[in-house]
């Protein structure tokens, strides 16, 4: 990081990159790092901000830049605010930020998007993903698959069972040879259906197609599924692999690794990246919300207890960039003491850092444990 930025904006290195690399938790030195310490929550929510800015200003000064933020619907509110300052800068530089996010109408992305439309029209568009056209439809079909040799029939049923969506779509075709329902004829290449159109069950959402293919896992899979739902739609090997120790008193070892490449091979999981650990990723989190809501409550308390203490046992120098992450696993995890705890540390932290939002939202779920806590004494 420090290289980047001197080669990008070597004027301006001491107003970057001490404030980019508290932002990414990278360890500074003693004598910077008392100097960050020592600055009141707005000034140095304003200078991370301004050292943001500069860094783009510095790389669009080069070339054209784009910059993507992916699932703002997700997005905390002080990250939409540093959005927000960021956006004028298309008014003078060649910079295009993409920024998908569901039209969750009560999210403070949508208010950003309304303040966008109403201030600068000019320099916002809107692109709406519709659903894909019957056209559309039978084309992503027959990509995924050469289909002529299923019957009509089928194809119909297919097609407006997904209603455009792509995802469904796929899910459905994944589903459909998981049961054998379909199958590719070796000699010819095309796929036909193996028995009678009318047997074939289709499910009629989404969540029905990803559980069907969920529960055809075998169980040692699905268990490894429900394991990495539980710790997030991102996790990481050793985390996954702490959950997998803890469960072979249970269910025996659950050789993880062959578990993790069915898993990828069905298109469940992807490797996310390898460096500097090993990161998986759930194909879409409806994926991961699927395998979560296989587990029964007491399973869920139970693993969520597992992770938290995970975190905290194999990542002790790192418990201050998780308190927010910790604090969700102890809430899940039923913990009313832990889940206080960490909640008014992640509170501390955010209102230092002049996050009052994020500090409320803290405060007020710690008050609520507190408040059930003395209910039931």
């Amino acid at each position: 990081l420090k290289e980047r930025v001197q080669a990008l904006c070597s004027e301006r290195q001491d107003d970057v990159f001490p404030y980019l690399a508290r932002l990414m938790s990278l360890p500074l030195e003693e004598e910077v790092q008392e100097h960050l310490d020592d600055l009141d929550g707005a000034t140095l929510r304003e200078r991370a901000f301004a050292a943001v800015e500069a860094l783009l200003v510095c790389t669009a000064g080069e070339k054209s830049l784009v910059v993507v933020c992916e699932d703002l619907h997700w997005a905390d509110p002080t990250s939409l605010q540093l959005l927000e300052h960021l956006f004028p800068l298309t008014t003078h530089l060649p910079v295009l930020f993409l920024c998908p996010f569901r039209p969750v109408h009560e999210h403070r992305v949508w208010q950003l998007r309304a303040r966008l439309l109403e201030d600068d029209a000019y320099a916002h568009t809107d692109l709406w993903l519709e659903p894909l056209s019957a056209d559309d439809s039978q084309e992503l079909v027959s990509n995924l698959l050469w289909m002529e040799g299923l019957p009509p029939a089928l194809k119909e049923r297919i097609l407006s069972r997904a209603e455009g969506n792509p995802f469904y779509l796929e899910e459905i075709l994944r589903s459909l040879i998981d049961q054998r329902a379909i199958a590719q004829d070796l000699a010819s290449g095309q796929w036909q259906a193996r028995t009678g159109v009318e047997e074939i069950a289709i499910p009629d959402t989404l969540e029905g197609v990803l559980v069907a293919r969920i529960d055809r896992l075998q169980e040692e899979t699905r268990r490894v599924l429900q394991l990495a739902s539980v710790i997030g739609r991102i996790f990481l090997y050793r985390v996954l692999a702490e959950l997998a120790a803890a469960e072979a008193a249970a269910y025996g070892d659950l050789a993880l690794d062959p578990r993790l490449e069915t898993l990828q091979h069905e298109e469940l999981l992807r490797e996310r990246t390898r460096l500097p650990e090993l990161e998986y990723i759930f194909k879409h989190d409806l994926t991961r919300e699927a395998a979560y809501n296989g587990l029964l409550k007491r399973e869920r308390r139970i693993y969520h207890r597992q992770v938290a203490e995970a975190l905290e046992s194999l990542f002790p120098d790192r418990v201050e960039e998780q308190l927010g992450l910790l604090a969700h696993h102890w809430e899940r995890a039923g913990d009313a003491e832990k889940a206080v705890e960490y909640l008014l540390r992640a509170g501390d932290q955010a209102r230092t850092a002049y996050a009052h939002e994020e500090a409320v939202d803290y405060y007020e779920r710690a008050l609520s444990f507190l408040k059930e806590r003395e209910e039931h004494e």
